[in-house]
């Protein structure tokens, strides 16, 4: 056995060649391949280590042939010629084939070897006849041009398969770390709430006997426990964003903000004021769309100025092939240097004892945003506020 032929059969199995079905992309190729040279019968053959198998025919129902029957083993001996046999039954070389002298008969054959991206001959495109045929050079460059074809084809198709097979090992990977999270979040979440509520309890039962040191001790845990809640609950969110999104549906963008900043302000004694332009009903992910306003807001809210009422303004344009929606909000704002600083999981601007937060809200945002093939930047200024901008294709 020569290397090449373990070569070729590694080849083969690389390329996903062997033993495969018929695939019409192929099938059109034998069959223009026939009616260019004009000859009744075409096929795309594979040489493996023992046999001949037939990848796609035209006019011709064989299927695999013994190695020694192969015309395709004699063609690619010169893998960069034609091998063009106008006569196989006075060809010393065919004296004793049962495809000359049995069915089907073959008496004149054209082929043209395949190769693979690194030079390795895998089979040939050939066309055959049952009398004696000449090609045209015309004919001879045709059967070049569809060989290339049929190269290009296999490559793209083994790429194709590679590509699938890595989609599927992330889908699964997608699924597992799923799993894993929710798993891992309820285990984080199960001792916390324990904490809570044990304190809680212990607060109930002993608050006569506290004095203020302790008092304060004890909230300090019980808003420990609320953060590492949070945290907890924002970290699933943010590994979730990282999934594409999907229920897909129709919503009116405007009645789902009000809805939101209600929610957010129902139990402020503050004056906040929500001012909403012209918001489109948009084909989108309504549950992408409420985790990113929900971050957006809470953010104005967050960070708004301390002597002067909040006020946020939404506003939405449609610019070619995208929405354009704009968040303003009249707070403390955000030194330019930040601007890409404040996108990144856990960075935070300020100190958790002023303003609370996980510091995973505008990563969510930014993951979301790129699932959903859209894009967020900031403008801003110190004391001038920010405007956030959130840049969506319409389709």
């Amino acid at each position: 056995m020569k290397i090449t032929d373990i070569q070729r059969h590694k080849a083969l199995i690389e390329l996903n060649l062997l033993d495969t079905q018929s695939e019409k992309m192929f099938d059109d190729i034998t069959e223009l391949a026939s009616k260019i040279c004009g000859t009744p019968a075409a096929l795309i053959t594979i040489l493996d280590i023992d046999k001949q198998l037939v990848k796609s025919s035209f006019g011709i129902t064989i299927k695999e042939t013994q190695i020694e029957q192969a015309f395709c083993k004699i063609a690619i001996e010169k893998p960069d010629e034609i091998l063009s046999i106008e006569d196989a039954r006075i060809d010393s070389r065919f004296s004793n084939n049962p495809l000359v002298f049995e069915n089907p008969k073959i008496v004149s054959y054209h082929g043209i070897p395949l190769k693979s991206k690194s030079g390795i001959a895998l089979g040939t495109l050939s066309v055959v006849d049952y009398k004696i045929k000449n090609l045209t050079y015309d004919q001879k460059e045709m059967l070049h041009i569809l060989s290339k074809q049929i190269e290009h084809l296999i490559e793209l198709r083994s790429k194709t398969k590679l590509i699938s097979e890595y989609q599927q090992k992330i889908d699964q990977y997608a699924k597992d770390m799923e799993e894993f999270i929710n798993i891992a979040v309820h285990d984080l979440k199960a001792p916390v709430r324990s904490i809570d509520s044990f304190m809680k309890l212990l607060d109930k039962k002993h608050q006569s006997y506290w004095d203020e040191k302790d008092q304060k001790y004890i909230e300090f845990i019980l808003q420990s426990t609320v953060k590492m809640t949070n945290l907890i609950t924002d970290l699933l969110e943010y590994a979730k964003s990282t999934k594409s999104d999907e229920n897909f549906e129709t919503f009116d963008v405007k009645e789902l903000v009000s809805e939101i900043f209600n929610n957010l302000t129902f139990n402020s004694n503050e004056k906040f004021t929500l001012i909403c332009g012209e918001l489109p009903i948009i084909y989108s992910s309504k549950i992408a769309f409420t985790v990113l306003f929900t971050n957006f807001i809470s953010n104005a809210i967050k960070y708004k100025k301390d002597d002067e009422p909040l006020a946020v303004e939404i506003n939405c344009i449609k610019e070619n092939e995208f929405f354009i929606f704009t968040i303003k909000d009249n707070g403390i704002g955000i030194e330019s240097k930040f601007f890409d600083y404040i996108f990144k999981p856990f960075k935070r601007l300020h100190p958790s004892s002023k303003y609370e937060g996980s510091g995973l809200g505008l990563a969510i945002c930014k993951k979301i945003a790129d699932n959903l093939k859209a894009e967020i930047t900031v403008i801003s200024e110190i004391n001038e506020g920010a405007t956030f901008i959130l840049k969506l294709p319409n389709s």
